[in-house]
């Protein structure tokens, strides 16, 4: 069986991380397994933009040996050169992708704190996907 790492780098939402693995459970056929991760990521930080360069970061943990897929979660807020900021980023053939929680706080647009829609998205797509349903 093939086995998916998460590894949460400067997640505040680390509490979300059994809803998490539960979700994907239902959804992906594999193993998942959740690690804290050690790696310091203000070498890929942009000071002008404020911003992580998502595409430097995926390219440096897919010249790892770890065969396995991972996936990196993130609060921080990422982007590529091409665009303003971006969710995520994960490249074709490759073994890492990263995801930022970052833009999917209710905080970031000056709502209520007490609402998390990294959780609520996720929710709301196993919901959907048990009822056949599927959000555009």
């Amino acid at each position: 069986m093939s086995e998916l790492n998460l590894v949460c780098f400067d997640f505040e939402e680390c509490y979300l991380n059994p809803q998490l693995k539960s979700h994907l459970c239902e959804l992906l056929p594999t193993e998942i397994k959740i690690h804290e991760g050690k790696n310091n990521l203000s070498q890929y930080y942009h000071k002008e933009r404020q911003q992580y360069d998502a595409g430097k970061i995926i390219e440096a943990f897919d010249t790892r040996k770890e065969q396995n897929k991972m996936i990196l979660i993130t609060s921080v807020d990422l982007y590529i050169p091409i665009f303003t900021y971006v969710f995520g980023l994960a490249r074709l053939n490759g073994r890492t992708g990263i995801v930022s929680a970052h833009r999917l706080r209710s905080d970031f647009y000056g709502l209520s704190d007490d609402i998390v829609l990294f959780a609520l998205l996720g929710k709301n797509q196993t919901r959907n996907d048990s009822e056949g349903k599927t959000n555009t």
